[in-house]
């Protein structure tokens, strides 16, 4: 009843802003809240509970592991062995299905933490790993050039198209897409974002929208957006991911999730403030459907908290004069509201992009659905 009762009042809540949005300019056709009403009882203080920022934050913890150093070191191990077994391999078909193998671990799992904290707007929070993720995408594509010379190799000597041929190359294709919109959002990140690195990326992403596998279809979407993003027109990014509001379909997550974040952020950058936040209420309460695991859904939530906290203090930053003061103070205190939901703490951890790309190159005898590293 209690979860009821704070359903229908979140929904209510977000139903009002979204109605008054038409009057305000701000509407859409699916998402559009304006600035919302002034609160009719007293509000805060403006020096009263007005964070300095965001809150430093952590990743949840992957299952059978201690500490996010021990997960690097497996996630690193797994790769090494598959380019060892490729390496002891004598013929070319296993040898390219094991390095593709272990390109597709690094992309996925390997380069997944920095990966999640750009994801959460908190990149400030993340180690420096800047490093380390370029010393990856460089082991990654060195992998793959060595699996593309082999698959050439079996062309040339067979002189026919066969399944394997065709699933490798697939497969290469498919990784090469995600390891350069992955380096040109990850590596690329002077004042000048929006360069001819990241369009050919993006661009490469293109034909993947339309892969028949649905995860690969969505993180594409996901990566796509990421790099239109920094295009100087951003609305082209979100033509690219679906409404918020959209309940994910079945293979598409967790990169359906991170894209409804994504896209309450670039409305926040369009000057849409209330429509990110309104709509980032009602994904919080939706992560109990979205999610079948009770540890994913608080995390999920966590997240949409975080990105909903960084849209209140844009908007109450973009509220400089004085007959916008109640629409300040009424951030001030839903961002007091957001504040403590629990977003600091030892235990207050954040939903994770595992894996960052779907597993496309299993290795050999593996499936691809197989459990992530991380046990989920």
């Amino acid at each position: 009843m209690e979860k009821a009762v704070k359903y229908w009042s979140c929904s209510l809540y977000s139903i009002l802003l979204i109605s008054l949005a038409a009057a305000r300019g701000y509407a859409t056709q699916s998402e559009a809240p304006p600035s919302p009403p002034a609160p009719s009882h007293a509000a805060v203080p403006e020096t009263d509970n007005r964070p300095a920022g965001l809150p430093k934050l952590k990743l949840a913890l992957p299952k059978n592991f201690d500490d996010e150093v021990a997960y690097a070191r497996s996630l690193a191990d797994q790769s090494a062995k598959l380019v060892a077994a490729a390496d002891a391999a004598t013929e070319g078909t296993m040898q390219a299905d094991l390095l593709l193998a272990g390109a597709n671990v690094i992309l996925s799992h390997e380069i997944e933490a920095p990966c999640t904290f750009a994801l959460l707007g908190a990149a400030e929070s993340a180690p420096d790993t800047r490093a380390a993720t370029a010393d990856a995408l460089d082991r990654c594509d060195g992998l793959l050039d060595r699996g593309a010379k082999i698959i050439e190799t079996e062309r040339e000597r067979t002189g026919l198209r066969s399944a394997w041929l065709d699933a490798a190359m697939h497969k290469l294709d498919t990784l090469r897409s995600f390891s350069s919109a992955l380096r040109a959002y990850l590596l690329d990140t002077g004042p000048e974002k929006e360069t001819a690195e990241g369009r050919r990326a993006w661009s490469k992403l293109s034909p993947l929208l339309e892969d028949a596998d649905r995860g690969v279809a969505s993180a594409a979407a996901l990566w796509q957006a990421c790099l239109r993003s920094r295009e100087k027109d951003a609305e082209r990014a979100l033509l690219v991911l679906e409404p918020a509001l959209a309940d994910p379909r079945d293979g598409s997550m967790p990169y359906a999730f991170f894209s409804r974040l994504t896209r309450c952020r670039l409305l926040a950058d369009r000057g849409g403030y209330a429509a990110a936040s309104a709509l980032l209420m009602q994904i919080e309460e939706r992560c109990t459907d979205w999610f079948p695991d009770r540890d994913r859904q608080q995390e999920a939530r966590r997240a949409a908290q975080l990105a909903e906290l960084s849209v209140l203090l844009a908007w109450r930053d973009n509220l400089p004069t004085p007959e916008q003061d109640d629409e300040r103070r009424w951030c001030l205190e839903r961002m007091k509201s957001v504040g403590d939901g629990g977003l600091d703490g030892e235990d207050a951890r954040m939903i994770r992009l595992s894996p960052v790309m779907p597993i496309v190159a299993p290795p050999p005898g593996q499936d691809r659905n197989a459990p992530p590293p991380d046990g989920r």
